[in-house]
């Protein structure tokens, strides 16, 4: 009776520590991004992004304060 509520309880813990991971199986798209200049505004920006890659673009200021704004576009490749 010992000898199987202790093996009970080491499968019931190897359960608990695999299931924690909770990964996705199969492969993962990786995230890429791409950067232009905003010049045509916000909307267009999010227009091209999905329309070229199917993702999400923000116009974004950039590193330097009087750079133009850049649209990024984020997206699986």
């Amino acid at each position: 009776m010992a000898r199987s509520s202790a093996a009970l309880f080491f499968l019931l813990a190897i359960l608990l520590f695999t299931s924690q991971g909770e990964e996705k199986m199969g492969v993962e798209a990786e995230d890429c991004e791409k950067q232009w200049d905003c010049d045509h505004g916000p909307k267009r920006c999010k227009q091209d992004c999905a329309d070229k890659y199917q993702g999400k673009g923000e116009c974004e200021p950039g590193f330097i304060p009087w750079s133009p704004y850049k649209c990024n576009c984020h997206y699986s490749c």
